[in-house]
């Protein structure tokens, strides 16, 4: 294989590239040459003259051309002029697809384009190029992933920078201005690899997609305007300079643990945001911005994967928005992706890639696409990066200000973490909060009745709690929540729920249990608690537990109801100290007599009165006066 880019600017520029093809090609056994063409919008006139010599001077060539923003040769931005590309293949094929949206459906390009694979002896690759970025590609990308994932794909979108105006595709015969073209490269010995670079971060906060008009609109995040969230976060608003203004700043989405980024194209007047990738209604959102020092640090690495690979023929295919972004030090990562065998690509405003199953339309990604035919000879020695300059001060100060957004990010991200934490937990037990246990009701209980299992709630309330807060004070009140809370957690598994439900009651959901389980787990805590050594002068600490379980009837209200129920009765107890059960049918349950004889008896159960005896003289009579459990 052997790749031979050339810039043109005037008739002696194609002559001279005309006679070293020729002379090259008649030194090599071309099994296929491939003639890829990237045009501006300032050379479109001279780019189809240029087109047309090429089918004259080399008629049994693939070529293809199109209109991009701007080209890329041997590591450098080819501001001016026509790229021309030769690339002679010495075993495998290229051939080219055209499929006009006039004639297909995107869905139906996806399935003739898995036809087309199918009939292909050895495909390693498929090249795509869009050339209207208003038609939706969801059903294509769909029906493109169903085929093998060893196959890569890569590609992007022709634009020649006219938003709003279609692309251009020049074939052999035809201008296409929508449509797919695809490459399809085919070969045993062929090999491709795709080595990619990102380099956006989040920034700000997680935001959630509430109304789409299409896969390509959002109408709403956060159920606002979308285009508020440029307006509020970095004062772009709608106008002319919109798209050039957010273009650096896309909104991502987490796909499959990658983070994938979406720059929005415009903004309507109703502030809905049109971008040239898809969304998915609900996604989390964030706004991201460009790190310059983290892309060039990766161009190293971007260096040694392509030199290890060995590459014949380096194809380059990167979003607009890095250029703008990096601006003279876009110079680190083009340097770092030329092979030794040459590089060409262009920029494009979205680019496809595919991670493994899926193939993605995406934004501000840098693909070097690696070809060879053959195997890797031995190691080369690695090549330092010829650059003519360091770094730019403008780098230098944005390093500075990705710092300060990067500790600034993760501040605010601490701070969201706690404040959830503190919504959803008690902030004396860090045990669940009401709030949260009546949701774990309402989830366990749909559990429960939709598999047939029950579902036990236990309310668990501190005997005489406000005698003890009154005599020893609040330090010992709340040590006596903590220590219960304690032995909730430890008594419970991972799947229940336990939680405060208020003051000195606590409130336990035991998910698929039946009540004898759960009355063998709430007797263990009672013990539990009775160890707890807190009070002053040895006093034993005891609770009253109420237990119910679930039925086919129930709702949220009946069940606590009656779980509540239980408990009163448990508190009503001369002593105190037990607990007491309902069934689901609310009618009183007592133990079986192998559950019963588990309870603590003689010496310990002794032992236990005795340290009721020393509790506070008239503590029991001033609770019952004033009906507080």
């Amino acid at each position: 294989m052997k790749q031979m880019p050339y810039l043109i600017h005037e008739e002696a520029d194609y002559l001279a590239m005309q006679w070293e093809v020729r002379v090259a090609l008649g030194e090599l056994e071309v099994s296929q040459l491939l003639i890829s063409v990237f045009g501006t919008e300032r050379d479109e006139e001279s780019t189809e003259a240029v087109m047309r010599r090429l089918h004259r001077d080399f008629p049994q060539a693939e070529i293809l051309g199109c209109m991009a923003a701007e080209a890329v040769l041997e590591g450098v931005v080819a501001c001016d002029g026509i790229l021309v590309s030769f690339t002679a293949y010495e075993g495998a094929k290229v051939e080219i697809m055209a499929l006009s949206s006039e004639d297909m459906s995107p869905g139906e390009m996806g399935k003739a384009l898995l036809e087309k694979l199918e009939e292909t002896e050895h495909p390693k690759a498929v090249g795509l190029l869009l050339s209207d970025v208003s038609l939706d590609m969801t059903a294509f990308l769909a029906e493109a992933s169903k085929s093998d994932p060893a196959i890569k794909f890569f590609g992007g979108i022709c634009d020649e920078g006219k938003l709003g105006a279609k692309g251009k595709i020049f074939l052999t015969d035809r201008q296409m201005t929508s449509g797919l073209a695809l490459l399809i490269y085919s070969g045993e010995d062929l090999q491709v690899e795709i080595f990619s670079s990102f380099g956006w971060r989040p920034l700000g906060r997680v935001m959630t997609i509430t109304k789409m008009e299409t896969p390509y609109i959002i109408r709403e995040i956060d159920r606002r305007p979308a285009a508020e969230v440029y307006a509020k976060y970095l004062d772009i608003h709608e106008g002319e300079s919109f798209f050039w203004e957010a273009l650096t700043f896309p909104i991502c989405t987490q796909r499959d643990g990658e983070l994938v980024a979406r720059h929005p194209r415009s903004v309507r007047s109703d502030g809905a945001l049109i971008f040239g990738a898809d969304f998915r209604p609900g996604e989390k959102v964030r706004l991201t911005y460009g790190d310059p020092e983290g892309i060039i640090k990766h161009t190293q690495v971007l260096r040694q994967e392509i030199n290890a690979f060995q590459p014949q023929s380096v194809f380059v295919v990167s979003c607009v928005a890095r250029w703008l972004l990096l601006q003279h030090d876009v110079a680190f990562e083009l340097e770092a992706c030329r092979g030794r065998g040459g590089s060409y690509g262009y920029y494009a405003f979205g680019e496809f890639l595919r991670r493994g199953q899926e193939i993605t339309l995406s934004n501000m990604n840098l693909a070097a696409v690696c070809m060879r035919e053959g195997e890797v000879g031995e190691a080369l020695a690695e090549e330092p990066l010829h650059l003519g300059h360091q770094p730019t001060s403008q780098t230098s100060i944005m390093r500075h200000l990705v710092y300060f957004i990067n500790a600034m990010s993760y501040e605010v991200e601490a701070t969201n973490v706690r404040l959830k934490s503190v919504a959803r937990r008690d902030w004396l037990t860090d045990l669940m909060n009401r709030g949260e246990l009546e949701k774990a009701v309402s989830k366990g209980l749909e559990y429960a009745q939709a598999s047939g299992q029950q579902m036990a709630v236990l309310m668990v309330d501190i005997d005489d709690f406000r005698n003890i807060y009154d005599t020893y004070g609040s330090d010992i009140g709340d040590q006596a929540l903590q220590q219960v809370a304690a032995v909730l957690r430890s008594q419970t598994r991972k799947v229940d729920s336990p939680g405060r439900w208020g003051g000195d009651v606590f409130t336990v959901i035991f998910i698929g249990m039946n009540m004898e389980k759960a009355y063998i787990i709430a007797e263990r805590i009672r013990e539990k608690v009775r160890q707890i050594e807190i009070i002053p002068g040895g006093d034993c600490l005891t609770v009253s537990l109420g237990l119910t379980v679930s039925s086919s009837e129930d709702d949220e209200a009946k069940l606590l109801k009656r779980a509540d129920k239980a408990l009163y009765i448990a508190k009503d107890r001369a002593d105190r100290d037990g607990a007491a059960a309902l069934d689901e049918n609310g009618l009183r349950w007592h133990a079986p007599k192998e559950l019963a004889e588990k309870k603590p008896k003689g010496k310990a159960r002794e032992e236990s009165k005795e340290a009721e005896k020393k509790a506070p003289k008239g503590t029991r009579k001033k609770k019952a006066e004033e009906g507080e459990g």
